[in-house]
């Protein structure tokens, strides 16, 4: 099993990595724990989560 905050961490590098490359990410979840996870990150729920890049 992962270490507690291994999905944060990971998560935040991809997002970051993407901010060099990309004007925004989506993704689907599987259910609301995992739709609460993204949102906590900064993704908009919508018929998926989508957070816009700055740049």
């Amino acid at each position: 099993m992962a270490p507690a905050g291994a999905g944060r961490a990971l998560a935040e590098r991809v997002i970051q990595d993407a901010k060099r490359r990309l004007r925004g990410l989506s993704l689907r979840t599987p259910g609301a724990a995992a739709s609460a996870f993204y949102v906590a990150l900064g993704f908009t729920p919508a018929a998926t989560h989508f957070l816009a890049l700055p740049g």
